[in-house]
């Protein structure tokens, strides 16, 4: 999503960032279902309910604050020349379809299944 300018920022801290920012979207995704895995083993659905509505709240807030960055498909030198495309112009915007139709789709079976 290109938030450090590529070249002001040396090749070892970009290095670190890009070993650091994976690891840390896998240990959110660990540490998420846990926390939720827990919760409805203690029988505490409404508690895991809010937790993954504070996620989808949180999930929004990002993408609509990165809207500018989110909507655009292109190497970094594009995006900042603005000569990148837009996404919804662009074949992966097929892709997204059918994530966000699946993304959502489980996630009304969970929030569904949490609720009652």
């Amino acid at each position: 999503m290109y938030f450090f300018d590529l070249d002001s920022i040396d090749q070892l801290q970009l290095a670190i960032l890009g070993v650091i920012m994976p690891i840390s979207y896998l240990v959110s995704l660990v540490i998420g279902f846990e926390i939720v895995q827990f919760l409805l083993r203690r029988q505490m659905q409404k508690v895991a309910f809010l937790v993954l509505i504070l996620a989808i709240i949180f999930l929004s807030a990002f993408c609509l604050l990165t809207l500018n960055r989110l909507l655009w498909v292109g190497d970094y030198q594009a995006w900042k020349n603005a000569n990148a495309i837009l996404l919804l112009r662009h074949r992966l915007s097929w892709i997204n379809a059918v994530m966000a139709v699946a993304g959502f789709g489980s996630l009304t079976v969970m929030l569904r299944k949490l609720k009652s």
